[in-house]
């Protein structure tokens, strides 16, 4: 919703947080939905290193891609699976781990990373095979440098944009101060076609402090 109103001159919305999902605000019929897993996953190899999180996709960038393993994951159901969709860490932990598990066996932390950037960017670049024009990119994963090179290799139809610093860190409080605004006004704020309710509605609830009307 917030893509929609407050970027509608891009034509796709990429968040690259815990988990990658995508708005496409000049085309609303497309809708907006998880793609695949990002950080969640990068953070978790770099920290088998010590390391909160591989800056810059260094560690990525020493790797060899297991084309056996991106094989594998690609053969997972939510993948085959239509919008709408969500992810979350019970699909990471039920359905992603086991395959991750039994296939990266005896591989580098090195040799993980790279193989997860390389899942990550061709999972997002699948689901914008069909949009032309400018994709901005936020959340923390646009910090690294290594993901974004490897995601414009795959995506030369469209131009990378990469956020701002402080549209990365604010974005997300920024987009529910919108809908709480549509929510103060009485304004639609869901749309069906991306949650897959019966129909748009304005949701949430207003709630001032005592003695206030």
């Amino acid at each position: 919703m917030g893509d929609y109103f407050l970027f509608s001159d891009k034509a796709a919305c990429i968040n690259l947080g815990g988990f990658a999902n995508v708005a496409f605000p000049q085309d609303l019929s497309k809708g907006g939905f998880d793609i695949t897993v990002c950080n969640h996953l990068l953070n978790r190899l770099a920290q088998m290193k010590g390391l909160l999180f591989d800056e810059d996709g260094r560690l990525a960038s020493e790797g060899k891609v297991c084309d056996e393993l991106l094989i594998e994951l690609r053969q997972l159901e939510f993948y085959k699976t239509p919008p709408p969709k969500s992810l979350g860490y019970e699909w990471f932990d039920e359905r992603f781990l086991p395959v991750w598990n039994k296939f990266s066996q005896g591989l580098s932390v090195e040799d993980q990373l790279r193989t997860a950037v390389q899942h990550v960017a061709e999972t997002i670049a699948h689901e914008l095979n069909t949009v032309r024009g400018e994709v901005l990119f936020t959340g923390g994963g646009a910090f690294n440098s290594f993901l974004m090179k490897t995601m414009a290799e795959l995506m030369p139809q469209n131009t990378i944009a990469v956020a701002n610093k402080n549209l990365i860190a604010f974005k997300e409080a920024m987009l529910f101060a919108f809908l709480g605004l549509l929510k103060w006004n009485g304004e639609v704020n869901v749309f069906s076609v991306i949650t897959g309710a019966s129909e748009d509605h304005s949701a949430g609830t207003i709630v001032l402090p005592s003695g206030q009307s």
